[in-house]
């Protein structure tokens, strides 16, 4: 065969092709790692692999690998966060003298513009009109003013500028219809005039082919208005984090525009982080709330908590199941997880659960299944909480082994028993304190027991959300335990708080048929 017109020899590779494996194999998304020490530019052992990859490298179609400049500091000057401006007064003349030449810079397509946080001001460049080929802009900590090219070419945009205000994002997106991927982030102190909504406002700026939306903490006010002005694919991604004012419910920090997604979602995940005895946890989500609809984006809404120290967080936490129960029917709703350190009492959990008429898959992660399992197997009008639940997956939740058997059997009676159950299976299961001198069965033998009610039953080794590895760090694994125990069985319920889901503390109305974990 004829090596000069083989397709499969590198050597008969047209330039730019060999240009763009070049390309790909140099590119790195973090810039700040060209600086390390370490780092060797990728395009200088490349371009002399043979003559004819020199050749190339240094052509007209390689000259992408030469095009990038970068200016920064090693961490260990930026951690230091010189003050005054560390950034040298020259280099940003030189900077804004460059983006005010449209010839220089006609050909750019990436700007990263990543400096740290200063106390004294935020350095700026004049605009991105000196850019018309530009796609791909990053800044921290560094400002332009907003005029970009309508129409531009824009498809990425990492911004995080102290204060920057709905406003602001607004302009940069309605000058970007091609955008695919936008970050926003306020990374200086929460302050800011908030949107004035007007109830008739219609989209004003179509995103079709936004993949991913991020706007970092704001008020639920500014992510309205951006919501109410955007139309995207309901294949996109949008992620919020919302700014609470103090004792504001969760949900009432929810944005207007997706109470309607989430009422239709056909997933909804919910999540309250534990609070650390540090209370000083970086990057800590005290709630967050993921749904996905059909004719909607995918939503994941975060949300700060409404007091220091999210001293109410447990409490926020039950009530937020509670609010959720307040709400219409989700009638398309088929899945659901919920990790959330205590459960509302059992009378809001059925509410929930009458909610749920569809969910078939139930993801449950709790310290006390106690009002959970007594709902579950309570029934109006003969028809059970949650009727076609298949799957029920309450890995590393703690439960009494003798009301789960229990709910399981009374589900199984009104003929809505279970496909399949996934436990863990705490070692506290096997020292015996747990059995109950009432009843004619050991815990071991409850256990066996268990996968008589379903058609699949699998168990993982582990510990429950009451052990070491979910308490406070202050806390060993016999105090956690001990105190989890106290909890749950102490009979003296002045002890006890309003939202304690103990056997005990389980209110009664009259709605669990002959549920044996009813109160007497």
């Amino acid at each position: 065969m004829d090596t000069t017109t083989d397709p499969k020899n590198a050597a008969n590779w047209p330039p730019r092709v060999v240009a763009s494996i070049m390309w790909h194999y140099i590119y790195v998304e973090d810039l700040q790692s060209l600086i390390r020490t370490n780092h060797s530019y990728s395009a200088n052992p490349i371009s002399r692999i043979c003559k004819r990859w020199r050749e190339i490298s240094l052509s007209k179609d390689g000259r992408s690998l030469w095009s990038s400049i970068h200016l920064g500091w090693d961490d260990i000057y930026t951690g230091l966060r010189y003050e005054p401006n560390p950034i040298p007064s020259d280099l940003l003349a030189w900077l804004s003298e460059l983006y005010e030449d449209p010839q220089k810079l006609e050909n750019m397509w990436q700007v990263h513009l990543d400096f740290f946080q200063l106390r004294s001001r935020t350095p700026s460049i004049p605009n991105l009109m000196a850019l018309p080929r530009i796609s791909n802009v990053r800044t921290q900590h560094f400002s332009f003013d907003l005029l970009i090219l309508k129409f531009s070419r824009l498809t990425k945009v990492d911004i995080a500028w102290p204060g920057i205000t709905a406003d602001q994002i607004m302009a940069i997106m309605i000058s970007t219809p091609m955008l695919e991927t936008a970050m926003f982030q306020n990374n200086g102190d929460f302050t800011g005039e908030r949107p004035t909504l007007v109830d008739t406002q219609e989209p004003l700026i179509k995103l079709q082919s936004l993949k991913n939306l991020i706007i970092g903490k704001c008020y639920p006010s500014d992510a309205e208005y951006i919501l109410r002005s955007i139309t995207c694919p309901a294949s996109s991604k949008i992620e919020l984090t919302m700014y609470r004012e103090d004792n504001t419910a969760v949900l009432a920090s929810l944005p207007p525009s997706l109470k309607a997604p989430l009422a239709s979602s056909m997933y909804i995940d919910i999540t309250s982080d534990r609070l650390h005895a540090s209370r000083e946890i970086p990057d800590q989500t005290p709630f967050l709330i993921k749904f996905d609809s059909s004719n909607h984006p995918h939503y994941h809404v975060a949300f700060d908590d409404s007091t220091s120290f999210g001293r109410k967080r447990p409490q926020e936490a039950t009530q937020l199941l509670a609010n959720l129960a307040s709400m219409s029917d989700f009638s398309q709703l088929t899945r659901v997880g919920i990790s959330i350190r205590h459960l509302p009492h059992a009378n809001d959990v059925i509410r929930l659960l009458d909610k749920f008429s569809e969910v078939e898959d139930l993801t449950l992660k709790t310290q006390d299944l106690t009002s959970f399992l007594t709902a579950l197997g309570s029934s109006t009008d003969g028809i059970p909480s949650c009727p076609v639940l298949q799957v029920l997956d309450i890995r590393g939740s703690g439960f009494n082994p003798y009301q789960l058997k229990d709910t399981l059997a009374e589900r199984e009676d009104m003929l809505s028993g279970l496909e399949k159950l996934i436990i863990t299976y705490d070692p506290h299961l096997d020292d015996g304190r747990m059995d109950d001198p009432a009843r004619s069965s050991t815990v071991d033998e409850v256990m066996g027991e268990l996968e008589d009610f379903v058609h699949e039953f699998e168990f993982v080794e582990g510990e429950w959300t009451s052990s070491s590895t979910e308490m406070e760090d202050d806390m060993s694994f016999e105090a956690a335990m001990y105190d989890f125990e106290e909890y749950c069985n102490n009979p003296d319920l002045t002890s006890h708080d309003e939202s304690c889901m103990c056997r005990n503390c389980v209110d009664y109305v009259g709605n669990f048929g002959s549920h044996l974990w009813a109160p007497q």
